[in-house]
């Protein structure tokens, strides 16, 4: 479709009144643009990875194999099993049955407790050296002495005495009988034995929730459903159904996203903090923020540019306002120079020469003008150079229905060497509402949005290095006290990159 056409198409829908709505335009993109911020969140998830992760597996080959495999898997031919026979010939084997049942008895208890006390030993003692030749030789030696001590004065005597006493203790008794048993060797001997060892761990691994859950699934009809797998399917049937999973694959890849998918934001500003942004915005003209640290404006400009004086936000809305104000300033002449010059209006500008330049993108405002000719009013791009510039739109007819678009190359200064193409839209009362300017700016064309409808493109004089971007507004020439103040209303201002 060309220029011509694109024209007619925006005029009839003009008149039909079937151009977009521009805060109906906005209230969708939010909405999807929400929309997509949730599908991303939900993309980088812990859920869609795990869910994705179960699908990949239960889909899989792999899974089926796996299912066949668990359900025909015997218990006999498992190392579990194995374990298990070797902890019951453990558990059967007469040293262990000996150490089990005498490790917890009375009997041993009560040994111990003799055995930890020194009675027991002083007893055993006692009973080696009565029962000993030693003993004999003692009493024969002391009998042979005619004036020699009596053995009731002897400590020995003392020791026989002890001794007596301790024979007559059933304690001493079952102690003795059983420190001197094979049952009591056995257990000592399996005490500290590798193989009680073994039996230990086997018995804690026995009894584990691990094994008993393992046995239950191998001894079962339906071997299947004990195992893991079988609780991955049944996490992933629970997935399948969450909301936020159906409506994340529902959604996904929607069309709708198509802009999201293809843009990256890059810049924004909607004013929400009531004031302007410097570390965005330039007040003043970039090359008199450069060359002067002062605003300047043109020779043919029959207003002057404060430095933010005539910049209000009110409820989130910069208005950049022209009005009636003898003001002195510096205005450029190209074979002069700057000079001082009285002006009668002021007006406002703004710009990102400072901050923001980008080459290609998408560069859009929601903007609404007051009142036109002798006012004129302009979003547009421009560079280090004069040429090239790129109007977004430009407010200048004596018509609030009429809006042009224009695009300057080459050369400015030469006779042969500078272009520009200019297209002049006639739609619907821009002062009557806010309207969405877009201009799409790529490497082999450049394409002019109003309210999301195509009404121009242009594939000559695209320009190829970063530009930045410019809002203002002001006066071609007087204007009627009644017509004054005039503004400029600026909702917010973006700019996009292709991803």
């Amino acid at each position: 479709m060309n220029n011509k056409q694109l024209k007619i198409r925006f005029q009839t829908f003009s008149r039909l009144g079937l151009i977009p709505d521009a805060l109906k335009i906005e209230k969708r993109e939010n909405e999807l643009r929400e929309e997509y911020e949730k599908i991303i969140e939900l993309g980088n998830s812990n859920e869609i990875k795990r869910f994705e992760d179960l699908k990949t597996f239960i889909e899989s080959p792999e899974f089926k194999i796996r299912k066949k495999e668990i359900n025909f898997q015997k218990y006999s031919d498992t190392k579990e099993y194995q374990k298990e026979q070797r902890f019951k010939k453990l558990s059967a084997s007469k040293a262990i049955k000996n150490y089990l049942k005498l490790k917890d008895s009375e009997k041993l208890a009560q040994l111990n407790e003799l055995l930890e006390s020194g009675k027991l030993q002083q007893f055993i003692k006692l009973e080696d050296f009565f029962k000993s030749p030693d003993f004999k030789e003692f009493k024969k030696n002391l009998k042979k002495e005619k004036k020699g001590t009596k053995f009731g004065e002897t400590q020995e005597y003392k020791d026989l005495q002890e001794y007596k006493r301790l024979k007559k203790s059933p304690e001493i008794k079952k102690a003795r009988k059983l420190h001197d048993s094979k049952e009591y060797e056995l257990y000592t001997e399996t005490k500290n034995s590798e193989a009680l060892k073994e039996y230990y761990e086997l018995y804690d691994y026995i009894n584990s929730d691990e094994f008993k859950k393992f046995k239950k699934q191998l001894t079962s009809k339906n071997k299947f459903k004990y195992s893991q797998e079988y609780q991955d399917l049944q996490e992933y049937k629970r997935l399948k159904k969450s909301e936020n999973i159906k409506w994340y694959y529902k959604r996904k890849d929607s069309e709708d996203f198509d802009f999201f998918r293809k843009w990256e934001r890059t810049f924004y500003d909607d004013f929400q903090d009531n004031k302007i942004d410097k570390s965005k915005w330039l007040t003043m003209p970039y090359w008199g923020k450069v060359l002067l640290k002062d605003s300047y404006v043109q020779t043919d400009d029959n207003h002057f540019f404060t430095n933010g004086n005539n910049l209000e936000i009110n409820g989130n809305i910069l208005n950049v306002i022209t009005k009636r104000e003898d003001i002195k300033g510096k205005v450029w002449h190209p074979k002069f120079g700057f000079y001082l010059r009285q002006f009668q209006y002021s007006s406002g500008i703004i710009n990102t020469g400072e901050s923001f330049r980008q080459k290609y993108g998408l560069f859009r405002a929601k903007v609404r003008i007051e009142k036109v000719y002798p006012f004129k009013h302009a979003f547009w791009l421009n560079s280090e150079r004069i040429s090239p510039e790129v109007d977004v739109f430009s407010f200048m007819k004596k018509s609030t229905k009429t809006v042009s678009l224009i695009s300057y190359w080459g050369e400015l200064s030469g006779k042969n060497t500078a272009y520009y193409d200019k297209t002049d839209i006639k739609g619907p009362d821009f002062s009557s509402g806010y309207y969405i300017f877009s201009l799409e700016w790529y490497k082999d064309e450049l394409i002019w949005k109003i309210n999301d409808m195509t009404v121009r493109s242009q594939k000559k004089g695209i320009p190829d290095i970063p530009m930045y971007m410019i809002l203002n507004s002001g006066l071609q020439t007087d204007a009627e006290d009644s017509d004054l103040p005039s503004r400029m209303l600026i909702d917010w201002v973006e700019v996009y990159q292709e991803k």
